[in-house]
């Protein structure tokens, strides 16, 4: 569709979701095969964002929970899994990061930024990362 109407000329930005998968819904391979896909189709990489989640789901059941209200319950931020529920740490959102800007992207996008520690110079927001 985008191609056959020529969107990406009109278009600022075309944001690409990477999250919502079942199972563990964000990972680093799922966000990478945005960007391949992107490349795959000739898009202009830097008007391309991919999405990152600030919140986690259940693996088994996919019920959502905030950033917020699982950071005060772990021990490891390196970890992206707490009682059965999938997130990105900071971890795993500095290593997205650093993946779009290598391949040229626009940047990220993030779903939903209400959904990160108050404040957001809190040492454990994601914004940080």
């Amino acid at each position: 569709v985008i191609r056959h109407y020529d969107l990406l000329s009109s278009a600022d930005f075309v944001h690409c979701m990477a999250y919502d998968q079942p199972g563990q819904h964000s990972t680093v391979s799922f966000f990478e095969s945005g960007i391949r896909l992107g490349q795959e189709k000739g898009f202009d990489l830097s008007k391309m964002t991919i999405g990152v989640p600030f919140y986690a789901r259940h693996i088994r059941n996919g019920e959502p929970k905030t950033y917020y209200e699982i950071v005060d319950k772990l021990d490891d931020e390196v970890v992206d899994e707490y009682k059965h529920y999938y997130f990105n740490s900071r971890i795993t959102i500095t290593k997205k990061t650093k993946i779009a800007a290598s391949a040229g992207l626009g940047g990220i996008m993030i779903w939903e930024l209400g959904q990160d520690v108050q404040p957001l110079n809190d040492p454990r927001s994601l914004m940080t990362a």
